[in-house]
């Protein structure tokens, strides 16, 4: 192995050490300003789609929902910053989004009477929930060593310290484990079951797989922020129709013609925004470590 510098985590730092200064701060409010948007949106999505918006919008809202999610878990994972608190905090805001869902459905006129209650109990698989859908991207931290660094740190970074945790990190792991767990056999009586819940965790799981490494990758090894928009935008396509030829392929035919282009339309809207808003924290300075190594070529 030689001693070259590491020439793609040269173009990954150069670009966003330069714009980070002047940019650091709009980024920042405006990520704020996405975060409002989303709880906005959760507390609004029932009375959207209530009032029977025109299918390709319903589509493009219904693949927002989940994107807050996915953006909380790529945090909770590779972000800056202690692991137990990132975990915690994201954790926290994840349930607030999905109490904003809950309230914005239990004010409706047209909310089930017993909705409040049912969803307040559904409020305590959410850490099961996140934790399922951090599942492929602590797969891919733990083998490649992914995390979040500002750029002007990046080249004093010790890139093996990536897969280490602390002691009390390491002594916390199986209660963090285990709460939601836990939490998960308080909702029996309305969730199905522990057997249920893990099974609905497993698919969420493989469906994050699918989503959030992709956008990751999309974000912070592209070139070029439209260079990266398009492959996003091909992935999701390609996604989308394949989900549809497998439809096809189990049931005989779709449902109906709308179907076709639902499910495309909808994972280009989640896999677009989510592709957006790590694009933005790009733009506020950030790379992903370790960027890809040339060393071993030639």
């Amino acid at each position: 192995m030689s001693d070259e510098p590491d020439h793609d985590l040269e173009r990954q730092s150069a670009p966003a050490a330069a714009i980070a200064a002047p940019r650091a701060a709009n980024v920042t409010r405006l990520l704020a300003a996405l975060a409002a948007g989303s709880l906005g949106l959760d507390y609004f999505f029932a009375g959207i789609m209530d009032a029977d918006p025109p299918a390709f919008i319903g589509a493009i809202l219904l693949g927002m929902m989940p994107v807050q999610f996915g953006l909380l878990a790529i945090w909770a994972v590779v972000g800056p910053g202690r692991w137990l608190l990132r975990q915690l905090a994201t954790t926290a805001l994840a349930a607030l989004a999905w109490l904003a869902i809950a309230v914005g459905v239990g004010v409706h006129p047209h909310a089930p009477p017993d909705f409040t209650e049912v969803s307040f109990r559904f409020t305590a698989l959410v850490p099961l929930v996140f934790l399922a859908v951090q599942l492929p991207l602590w797969i891919a931290r733990w083998l490649r060593g992914w995390r979040l660094v500002e750029a002007s740190a990046a080249a004093a970074t010790d890139q093996r310290e990536a897969r280490r945790f602390s002691l009390g990190d390491l002594l916390m792991m199986p209660a963090v484990v285990a709460v939601p767990l836990a939490l998960s056999r308080w909702c029996d009586e309305f969730a199905g079951g522990v057997a249920a819940n893990l099974m609905v965790a497993a698919c969420l799981s493989l469906a994050s797989g699918f989503a959030t490494l992709p956008c990751l990758l999309s974000a912070f090894r592209s070139r070029t922020a439209g260079g990266g928009l398009l492959r996003i935008a091909g992935y999701a396509i390609g996604l989308g129709l394949a989900f549809d030829a497998a439809a096809v392929t189990m049931f005989g035919a779709l449902p109906d013609t709308s179907a076709g282009w639902f499910v495309p339309l909808f994972i280009l809207s989640m896999l677009m925004a989510t592709h957006g808003s790590l694009a933005l924290v790009r733009n506020a300075g950030y790379v992903l470590l370790p960027a890809r190594s040339r060393r071993a070529e030639g």
